[in-house]
């Protein structure tokens, strides 16, 4: 079950790449001189999001089969399942929105 869902958040991200200009970039100005660097930089942190999230899905995968092979769960991996990826996409979001303020701002 688990690589199906990986495998059609893969996909939707996938497909929403090619359309970068329909993404809401709230407060970010977009104008055709920083269009491209906005755009290619958007679609760089969706990418980077699939990968974490595929990341999580094969960790969980590995916990189930771990945990229905030894018959016990450790505390400090349900910890990891829910706080690493978090943490993971909450620090690449915000290098993101900090990259997007400085693309808009850059003059060519």
């Amino acid at each position: 079950m688990y690589p199906g869902i990986s495998l059609a958040i893969t996909t939707l991200f996938s497909l929403i790449c090619l359309i970068p200009h329909r993404f809401n970039l709230a407060g970010i100005r977009v104008t055709l001189e920083n269009a491209p660097r906005i755009y290619s930089s958007a679609r760089a942190f969706l990418r980077w999001i699939g990968l974490v999230v595929n990341v999580l899905f094969f960790f969980i995968c590995f916990m189930t089969v771990h945990a229905a092979e030894s018959g016990e769960m450790g505390t400090m991996a349900v910890l990891a399942i829910v706080i690493v990826p978090l943490f993971v996409i909450l620090i690449s979001l915000c290098v993101f929105v900090m990259k997007l303020n400085k693309l808009e701002n850059r003059r060519n």
